[in-house]
């Protein structure tokens, strides 16, 4: 009975945390996770979510031995591996960062080997239709998260030609997904600086309120998604009102600005009433407002994240949990004008 009690305790608690990651509340996840692991040492979710809220609390020491921790628990997490060769070698554990890195390498290699048996052509002549061996493209190193080829990738580019306003693009969003938002924002600033177009600088713009977003500055964030919703259509251009409304509403709940997330969502409701959650984010609002009570803070929408699979909570378009954006993905493939 007692251990029944102890593992409930440990779920509730871990339940906690993982709401306190999502809302950009680090020190609380990182609370809630070690009184989860003080109930069950070896939890393997309670150890990923301290170690991700140490991570972006820069506690890159802490961070890697309890992504090791998670490691021994599950020697196949190639999240934890990961993350555990970043946090060692942000915090100058060099040796273990680089076996991390071999081991990863020494997997991604296996795995070719064993997709290369697996297809082996029959014929000795290659295909005529077959596309040749070529470097991933930018859209499918975010695909797959490989963010430190990313940013490679976009700082050779920059090398060549330091204005290049889709490298600037593209480390910024590799450097906010490594951990490095400052420089993340002030590389979406030269961005902004590069591109000629008002549609670009739009572009740009909206990918910059959405780190600030996901750190949880939500005056900073809305403020942007403001001015963004205020642009006339043609100058909006690639970016969708709707995106835009949707991510503006969230902020506004996120400041307690209840009436102006309302008037976010109504506006939306009109304009695509089957846009994602918005039914439900408006009832959500709606209910309490006219029963003068407190406006929940931790429902779950129907939105999944497109990194870990789990749902998001309701009007959030990214994950504090592994990183993830929406808007990631929509504006993996838009081309700036150089």
């Amino acid at each position: 009975m007692i251990g029944f009690v102890r593992k409930w305790c440990a779920k509730r608690l871990l339940d906690r945390a993982e709401r306190f990651l999502e809302a950009g509340s680090l020190e609380q996840a990182a609370d809630c996770a070690r009184e989860a692991l003080s109930m069950d040492s070896v939890s393997r979710p309670a150890l990923m979510v301290l170690g991700m809220a140490q991570f972006r609390m820069e506690q890159f020491s802490d961070a890697a031995e309890t992504f090791e921790a998670a490691l021994e628990a599950d020697p196949g997490n190639e999240v934890a591996k990961v993350h555990m060769a970043m946090a060692c070698a942000r915090s100058a554990k060099w040796d273990k960062a680089a076996a991390a890195v071999d081991d990863l390498a020494r997997r991604e290699k296996g795995a070719a080997r064993s997709d290369a048996a697996a297809g082996t052509r029959q014929q000795s002549e290659p295909d005529a239709a077959a596309p040749r061996p070529h470097a991933r493209s930018v859209a499918e190193m975010i695909r797959e998260g490989d963010w430190q080829g990313l940013c490679e990738v976009s700082e050779a580019a920059l090398r060549k030609n330091p204005s290049n306003p889709n490298a600037l693009m593209q480390l910024g969003m590799a450097l906010y997904r490594l951990g490095q938002t400052e420089r993340s924002l002030e590389t979406y600033d030269k961005a902004l600086a590069c591109v000629k177009s008002e549609q670009d600088k739009a572009v740009v713009a909206f990918n910059r309120a959405t780190v600030l977003m996901q750190v949880g500055r939500w005056e900073q964030s809305s403020r942007s998604f403001e001015s963004l919703a205020g642009l006339p259509d043609d100058i909006r251009g690639k970016i969708r009102l709707e995106n835009v409304l949707y991510n503006l509403a969230f902020c506004y709940r996120k400041r307690q600005m209840i009436r102006m997330a309302l008037a976010a969502y109504e506006r939306l409701d009109d304009l695509s009433p089957n846009y994602r959650d918005v039914d439900r984010c408006l009832r959500s609002l709606r209910v309490p407002l006219a029963a003068r009570a407190a406006v929940p803070d931790d429902e779950t929408g129907t939105v999944r994240c497109g990194g870990c699979n789990r749902n998001l909570p309701l009007g959030a378009t990214f994950c504090n949990g592994c990183g993830w954006s929406a808007s990631s993905e929509e504006h993996a493939a838009v081309r700036l004008e150089s």
